[in-house]
């Protein structure tokens, strides 16, 4: 879905990446989530803290979360 992911964020305003994390899987594809931010037009955030600040900060209209595992309990971190 590479792709796909590469031609839906292309319009986006701002775009901030996690880092990946396998749950039971390897990384066969290789993945690197700093080629992926480059490829997408966005940047990564290494710090929870940083996306707290981020989305309390942001003017937009809309911010999107996706994602796995830890991203359920984002709310602690509003």
């Amino acid at each position: 879905l590479y792709d796909d992911f590469k031609k839906a964020f292309k319009n986006l305003y701002k775009l901030y990446l996690l880092p990946i994390y396998s749950a039971r899987e390897e990384n066969s594809f290789k993945l690197d989530i700093e080629k992926i931010a480059i490829d997408f037009g966005g940047s990564v955030l290494y710090d929870k803290e940083r996306v707290k600040e981020l989305i309390k900060k942001s003017e937009a209209d809309c911010v999107l979360l996706m994602g796995a595992g830890e991203l359920g309990n984002i709310k602690k971190y509003l």
